[in-house]
């Protein structure tokens, strides 16, 4: 009876442990290794944080340099120009910005003041432009990202972990619920959990779905311009995780041993979702990157396995590829082709 018991538990351990483990990688039939191919960039990138694209135009927002966003056009492989210049003086930024693009325009997030600016889209190539500046965001703004070119979903450090603003910056609905995977952060305060699970947003091109991520999880809504607030549609776990924190005169949150670096970005399409996921768990450790692909109803569809790490990627749905920025050993912009 005791060694029936033994191998009950045992059994139960088991499963509980492949239900953790199980997150990403097991989920996907299809799986194939996929190789990289340089791209001839004219110049040196620093710390690339952000790939975007326009028509031709390949946007890099560089976190190191006298300019931090660069405007390649890929299609004649050609730096266009460089755009906002470093500094503290009148049109001048500091890293880390955030940028995003609608049809209508580029949007800069600029962490340092919580300011949002525009310029059209169509400007971008020409030069010359100053950038507008729109409204300021509420002090627990992390990020921004325009739904529409008059409504923005931000994270950050709210009661909830997503927050619809106006044009004007005022908040009109926060919405969601923190992620809870790892039973012991149900204990943890909101400003701890809002701290671990920094949130970045992806839309769906031409559609009505967006994704709301962070290092080990995905929340996938519908309906994203609803008076009522947008319509979950699945959240799921990418990787195990878990974490402990100081509260003192800085909040500081500091991930286990055995969790996983997990979601570094994402980019999509009309059809699918690109989620470039890191194995590694030490700080200097490199670890190829995967990418999983999924549909807008997040089905899995495939995995790629790349022999470098990856940080940033954008998809070209005209020419049938993904551009990225991969350890070259050092920053490089390369593609491979879907």
């Amino acid at each position: 009876m005791r060694r029936i018991i033994g191998c009950l538990i045992s059994l139960l351990f088991l499963l509980s442990c492949t239900d953790r483990g199980a997150t990403y990688y097991d989920e996907f039939e299809r799986k194939r290794d996929v190789g990289l191919h340089p791209v001839e960039y004219p110049d040196l990138l620093g710390i690339s944080m952000q790939l975007l694209k326009i028509d031709s135009l390949i946007l890099i927002n560089d976190f190191k340099g006298d300019s931090l966003i660069h405007v390649f056009d890929g299609k004649h492989l050609r730096l266009i120009r460089k755009m906002v210049s470093v500094g503290n003086g009148p049109g001048e930024f500091l890293s880390p910005l955030e940028i995003q693009v609608t049809d209508s325009n580029l949007y800069v997030f600029y962490r340092q003041t919580s300011f949002l600016y525009s310029m059209p889209s169509a400007k971008i190539p020409e030069g010359g432009k100053e950038l507008e500046k729109l409204f300021q965001a509420s002090d627990g703004a992390n990020h921004l990202y325009p739904l529409s070119d008059a409504v923005f979903i931000s994270s950050g450090f709210y009661q909830k972990p997503y927050a619809l603003v106006d044009r004007k910056g005022d908040v009109f609905k926060e919405f969601g619920e923190y992620p809870a995977y790892w039973p012991k952060e149900e204990s943890f305060p909101v400003e701890v959990r809002a701290m671990f699970h920094q949130t970045s947003f992806l839309k769906q091109a031409g559609g009505e779905r967006f994704l709301a991520y962070s290092s080990h999880t995905i929340d996938l809504y519908d309906d994203v311009l609803n008076p009522d607030g947008p319509v979950l549609v699945r959240s799921w776990l990418m990787g195990k995780y878990d974490y402990n924190y100081t509260d003192g005169a800085m909040l500081y949150t500091e991930k286990g041993a055995d969790t996983e670096r997990g979601i570094v970005y994402a980019a999509g399409s009309r059809k699918y979702i690109y989620v470039v996921y890191d194995q590694s768990k030490e700080m200097n450790e490199e670890k190829g990157s995967l990418i999983c692909i999924y549909d807008w109803d997040g089905n899995p569809v495939e995995l790629l396995q790349f022999d470098k790490s990856i940080s940033c990627l954008v998809i070209d749905e005209k020419e049938n590829r993904g551009y990225v920025i991969a350890q070259h050993p050092d920053d490089a912009l390369m593609y491979f082709d879907l």
